[in-house]
C-alpha cells in the first residue's frame, strides 16, 4: 500500500473494517460468481473515498486497492472538495437551483480504467411514484474534467 500511495498518502489512509469469508461454503452453493472469492476483505477510507483490496488467504492481493497510484502520479493525491464537484454539475446543467437536497446523491468511487478516483454526482426528480428524470456526472476527482454526463428516465413497473 505505501508504495501504491507513497509515504504522505499512505499516512493519510484509515482502516475502516475487514471481513473474512469461507471461501469453501461460497463456493459450494449454487451461484454465478464469475470474479474471485477473496478469503479477506479490507475497506479503508482515503480523503471520503472508500477503497477495499481483496486478499487471499495467505494474505496476498488478489487485486488492486481501489485508490490511484499516487507514488507515481502526485496529482491524484488531491481531490477537489463536495462543493466544487457540485459547482462544476450546477454549470453543466445536471444540478438545477430547483432539485432538492435530498434528491441530490454525490460519491466518490475508483476508476480503474482510469486509474483515478472520480466524483459521481446524481440528481433523481422523482415524476410519478413509478418515475424518475435521473441526470449523472461524472469527473475526474483530482481536476475536476467532465468524464460523462447522462440523462434518462426511470420507470418501475409493478
Amino acid at each position: 500500500m505505501k508504495d501504491r500511495l507513497g509515504e504522505a498518502a499512505y499516512s493519510q489512509v484509515r482502516f475502516l473494517e475487514g471481513r473474512v469469508v469461507d471461501v469453501d461454503s461460497v463456493l459450494k452453493q449454487p451461484n454465478d460468481i464469475k470474479w474471485n472469492v477473496c478469503s479477506y476483505y479490507l475497506c479503508f477510507a482515503f480523503q471520503g473515498a472508500t477503497a477495499q483490496v481483496g486478499l487471499d488467504k495467505w494474505g496476498q492481493p488478489v487485486n488492486d486497492l481501489t485508490l490511484p497510484e499516487i507514488s507515481r502520479y502526485p496529482e491524484r493525491g488531491r481531490l477537489i472538495s463536495r462543493s466544487a464537484a457540485l459547482q462544476i454539475a450546477r454549470r453543466k446543467q445536471v444540478l438545477r437551483k430547483s432539485d432538492r437536497p435530498e434528491d441530490v446523491q454525490a460519491e466518490i468511487s475508483y476508476s480503474p480504467e482510469l486509474g483515478v478516483l472520480r466524483w459521481i454526482i446524481t440528481v433523481r426528480q422523482r415524476k410519478t411514484d413509478f418515475a424518475s428524470d435521473i441526470r449523472k456526472i461524472a469527473l475526474n476527482a483530482h481536476t475536476g474534467e467532465v468524464l460523462r454526463i447522462r440523462k434518462y428516465e426511470s420507470r418501475s413497473d409493478f
